[in-house]
């Protein structure tokens, strides 16, 4: 009898310690996918972060007026008043209804040549990323707007939006100062970014490749971009965290 009731008492124990075994297997598996998951959602966060520095940094003020010339008897004109009454600075490009950039100066107001198309449609557009057109292009006739001959006002439109130019310049400075623009990005300092860059025509730049061993997060955003000349298209600014 002594015999079997040790033997109870080994399975008894066996089974306590199995259990326990099975119980810390659990817990271990649970701490170390918790701990994962943080990992991830931390990396979740810091691309989200970067994503959104990325297009603040890229991103600047473009504004875009459509201007109508009723009776004009000059090839170049001068808009009387213009970049005043509109509030616009000198940087400036001028595109016709067909599209074409067309040769601008400032006078004493904005100088337009029409580059003899006889053109009487324009859209102007302001960014600081544009070049500075200060300098005249010659004796222009001034118009006044709404005179006859004058020039009539469409749309105006301010808007925030991707550059191309701004893009190139945050590429520059990755490559020059990574540490510094990674801290006025404010990110952590256990994370490290790249991103890249996908024009409309399917060209793409880039940062620098690392080989990495850890898993990297990326995150692919559409934006519409306005090129330096002034033309806007649809691109793609990729987010990499790792």
């Amino acid at each position: 009898m002594k015999y079997q009731i040790n033997n109870k008492k080994a399975s008894h124990v066996g089974i306590v310690i199995s259990s326990l075994l099975f119980i810390t297997f659990i817990i271990f598996m649970y701490i170390l996918l918790d701990s994962q998951i943080g990992k991830e959602r931390e990396k979740e966060n810091a691309l989200e972060n970067v994503k959104i520095e990325l297009l603040e940094k890229t991103s600047g003020e473009f504004t875009r007026v459509s201007v109508g010339l009723n009776n004009p008897g000059n090839n170049c004109v001068e808009l009387n008043n213009f970049l005043s009454n509109m509030g616009l600075s000198n940087n400036i490009l001028v595109r016709d209804d067909s599209e074409n950039l067309l040769n601008v100066g400032i006078g004493t107001d904005l100088q337009i040549d029409r580059g003899g198309s006889g053109a009487a449609f324009f859209r102007i557009y302001n960014s600081e990323e544009f070049q500075d057109i200060s300098g005249s292009i010659g004796s222009c006739q001034i118009l006044d707007e709404n005179g006859n001959p004058g020039y009539i006002l469409g749309l105006s439109k301010t808007e925030n939006i991707v550059f191309e130019s701004k893009i190139i310049s945050l590429l520059d400075n990755y490559t020059s100062d990574y540490e510094t623009l990674k801290k006025n990005m404010n990110i952590g300092s256990l994370d490290n970014f790249g991103f890249a860059f996908t024009y409309s025509n399917g060209t793409q730049i880039k940062t620098p490749e690392v080989n990495v061993t850890i898993s990297v997060y990326a995150e692919s955003v559409a934006v519409q971009y306005i090129k330096t000349n002034g033309a806007r298209e649809i691109g793609f600014i990729d987010a990499i965290v790792w």
